[in-house]
């Protein structure tokens, strides 16, 4: 259940990830993603303690959330990657060298 759950929300975001990182930058979706991963990583142990009900709960809440984060993550990534091998591929004017 969960894992449908999680794939259902990633169709759903797929769609407007793709502007979303175009309007606010690869590298900054990428640093996000990564702070906000490791915040809901941490959130289970921390509520270990409830009962077992809202302990479920939270971690379906965390999976779906870890979904999302994931396919913000994944676009970001390679429109970033895709960007940085083609800046490496564009030759700098100052590199030719200017002893004309």
């Amino acid at each position: 259940m969960v894992n449908n759950i999680s794939v259902a929300v990633s169709v759903a975001f797929a769609l407007a990830i793709g502007s979303f990182v175009d309007q606010h930058g690869a590298w900054r979706i990428l640093f996000f993603t990564t702070l906000l991963s490791g915040i809901a990583c941490l959130l289970p142990p921390l509520i270990f303690d409830l009962d077992k009900v809202a302990f479920i709960g939270v971690l379906i809440v965390v999976d779906i959330v870890i979904s999302i984060i994931s396919e913000f993550d994944n676009a970001a990534r390679t429109v970033y990657i895709v960007r940085k091998e083609n800046r490496e591929a564009i030759p700098l004017v100052h590199s030719r060298g200017s002893a004309r």
